[in-house]
């Protein structure tokens, strides 16, 4: 079989072997291909002795792709592509690993363009995506046992170690700086913390794929941008459980895969709102209806009682990362109590708002503080605080 190379301006690759070849195209049809005829984009063959000429098909085209990127092409595919197995691909050891990993790999790639277009004239905005590795909690550790990811598809040894180092050393910049705009406070209170999470829970992104020339999803840095940042508000030991004891999230890991697929299936409509706000500060007498509950030791938690409102809400039916299917989108009044230590959320304890206190703008504070649900909350503020004393202010 002889071989044409492409020559430019022909990239349509044809058969040239001499002979009638048997193909099937990218819905599964028979094609039959005439010598000298062009192969069906995605073909693949139907018969042994198309088998070559399909590959070396294959070839030509990802020959073509690899030649035509510009420079901003090839780092921005070996962001989101990870394209270890192609040939020619550079390995930068721990590149990828974990979200955070990739998150900053898009703006260590940001700014390098950034700093070219700049010397060249040119206006540049770039993506702010990276991580602070130091705050990302409970992360891969397989870079450490030697995974990662890739760079690019270099077409020459030159260009390949070029592109390594660039990376590489683009990638230890991003995670020298910092996108927060917001410095960690240790004694950041309860109702503080509540407060930037929904911040951060309520960035749009859309649960549309908007895909890039090469299939990749353009929304993916940017929904690990709002799943860092969200847990960034968490403690290792977070979890969330029910009024009554009841686990609902048991630990970080639960946290991250059920808000990753919460704010990547409910779309730019998700909202979450604190219609009201009991504030709670040391001092007067914490109630305490049942003298035999056991109290928890004091370890200094700061609390806040919110009645939130969740709009577009989408969560997973079964399986947290959404892979069994998720409900549809609905509004779901909460009343959740926020505990914190240290500077972050340690655990929210959360029941439905069946009796819409939330949503009552006429109801005092006195005549919230009345009703079944605010007492059972008090009483666990009592339990988790080692039986502290707090005065309550209402908010909102």
């Amino acid at each position: 079989m002889s071989k044409r190379p492409l020559d430019d301006g022909d990239e349509v690759p044809r058969n040239e072997t001499g002979k009638v070849v048997f193909v099937r195209d990218a819905q599964g049809e028979l094609i039959t291909v005439r010598p000298g005829e062009a192969l069906p984009a995605k073909a693949k063959a139907a018969t042994d002795e198309a088998r070559d000429v399909v590959a070396e098909a294959d070839a030509a085209r990802e020959q073509a792709r690899l030649a035509a990127r510009s420079e901003e092409d090839v780092q921005y595919e070996a962001y989101l592509g990870g394209r270890d197995a192609k040939k020619g691909n550079v390995w930068i050891a721990g590149a990828g690993v974990a979200s955070a990993d990739k998150a900053a790999a898009a703006d260590s790639i940001s700014a390098q363009i950034a700093e070219e277009q700049r010397a060249s004239g040119k206006e540049y905005a770039p993506s702010r995506a990276h991580d602070r590795s130091a705050k990302m909690k409970k992360a891969s550790h397989a870079a450490a046992a030697g995974g990662g990811g890739s760079y690019g598809g270099s077409l020459s040894v030159t260009a390949a170690r070029a592109g390594a180092e660039a990376a590489a050393a683009a990638l230890a910049k991003a995670r020298e700086a910092s996108d927060d705009d917001e410095d960690d406070d240790l004694s950041a209170s309860a109702a503080a913390l509540a407060e930037r999470s929904l911040r951060v829970y309520n960035l749009p992104i859309s649960n549309l794929p908007q895909l890039d020339p090469y299939g990749n999803d353009l929304r993916v840095p940017l929904l690990e941008r709002k799943t860092r940042k969200f847990l960034e508000c968490f403690g290792e030991e977070a979890h969330v459980t029910t009024l009554e004891g009841q686990a609902v999230l048991k630990d970080f890991e639960a946290l991250r895969k059920r808000y990753g697929t919460v704010f990547r299936e409910s779309g730019a409509g998700l909202s979450a709102t604190a219609l009201k706000r009991f504030l709670f500060s040391e001092g007067g007498a914490e109630e305490k209806e049942d003298e035999d509950e056991e109290e928890e030791d004091d370890d200094g938690s700061s609390f806040c009682l919110a009645f939130e409102r969740h709009e577009s809400l989408v969560t997973p039916r079964v399986a947290l990362d959404g892979s069994l299917g998720c409900h549809p989108p609905r509004t779901q009044d909460l009343i959740v109590l926020y505990r914190a230590a240290g500077g972050e959320l340690t655990g929210m304890y959360i029941a439905p708002d069946k009796d819409g206190l939330g949503a009552d703008a006429q109801i005092t504070q006195a005549a919230l503080e009345a009703t079944d649900a605010v007492k059972a909350f008090r009483r666990l503020v009592a339990k988790l605080s080692g039986g502290r004393r707090f005065t309550c202010k209402l908010e909102g």
